[in-house]
């Protein structure tokens, strides 16, 4: 398995949601959060094509898709969107404003 890393979306200083990334051919398995993070849960939005409106990205019980990261970690898993994917600080209930750019870096595989 080949994993490529590369710069991510970036969330902008006293903002909420990234730029999206696009994942339509990619399942994202590592997500570094940098150090200027500002505590808050992670959670995703997803358009198909990134024309059609984004949705909040459910479990299949209907509960939101939320990770909880601490700021300068790593995230294992495997998330694969087969579409386009911004990232969000906080939740659909209670968004936190980052106090700094955040830029994630992300690994990707096929």
């Amino acid at each position: 398995m080949t994993i490529n890393i590369i710069d991510g979306p970036i969330i902008p200083k006293d903002g909420t949601l990234s730029n999206a990334i696009d994942c339509k051919s990619w399942t994202i398995i590592r997500i570094f959060v940098p150090p200027e993070w500002t505590g808050a849960s992670l959670s995703f939005l997803l358009s198909p094509d990134n024309v059609l409106p984004y949705s909040v990205v459910c479990l299949s019980d209907g509960r939101e898709r939320v990770l909880n990261v601490q700021p300068n970690s790593m995230v294992l898993g495997n998330i694969t969107p087969g579409g386009w994917l911004k990232f969000r600080s906080g939740t659909n209930e209670k968004l936190v404003p980052q106090r700094n750019a955040i830029q994630f870096r992300v690994g990707l595989t096929t």
